[in-house]
């Protein structure tokens, strides 16, 4: 921001939470969305949160984007957020790891951490166990309702329109696509009724 207020020719590009390729799936297994996915998988519940997933947006789109943005001269000077305008809430993840065919009880938010930290306290390999205390801190009421980012689309919208970049339109789709290469690459194993109905 001090470069561009000095005259310099800066365009800034804020992203939200930068997910799989939305063809492939391919994605980082090691960051907290999917740890999230895995550890409540692992533990057999979930809490229940009432907020929105945080605006998963596919790499594919935002590499696509910036390379774009980045050749356009009016863009110079302006900032740009990328972020998935269709937003999931929470419960709906929720409800489709159990459509998928795997166990996972969705409950109160504090009987969920409880359990949680029960689980860390044994020799457990929950992929959730080394982030306890991002989970541990917060309390119950900030936890179970998670704000979306305050971003503006205008100025993203008004340079991309007219091309054929474009976030999914639906995140369950996207979602169903990144269980898929979850199971596939062996992040998760898949419930053996549900086997050949999510990787087929």
């Amino acid at each position: 921001i001090e470069a561009r207020e000095r005259g310099l020719p800066v365009s800034i590009y804020r992203l939200a939470r930068v997910t799989g390729h939305s063809q492939t799936g391919i994605c980082n297994t090691d960051d907290l969305f999917c740890r999230l996915i895995k550890g409540c998988i692992q533990i057999g519940i979930a809490p229940q949160m009432d907020g929105a997933l945080d605006n998963l947006t596919p790499v594919d789109y935002v590499t696509k984007a910036i390379i774009h943005l980045s050749q356009q001269k009016e863009s110079l000077g302006k900032a740009f957020h990328l972020l998935n305008p269709n937003s999931t809430p929470m419960n709906e993840l929720f409800k489709l790891i159990r459509a998928l065919g795997y166990p996972n009880e969705q409950v109160p938010y504090q009987q969920w951490l409880e359990q949680l930290i029960k689980e860390s306290q044994l020799d457990s390999d929950n992929v959730l166990k080394p982030l306890l205390p991002i989970y541990f801190q917060n309390t119950t009421e900030s936890t179970e309702t998670i704000p979306e980012p305050e971003l503006d689309l205008t100025n993203t919208h008004q340079v991309l329109v007219g091309t054929d970049i474009t976030c999914p339109a639906k995140e369950l789709k996207l979602l169903e696509i990144y269980f898929s290469y979850f199971i596939k690459s062996g992040y998760l194993t898949a419930p053996s009724n549900q086997l050949t109905k999510i990787i087929g």
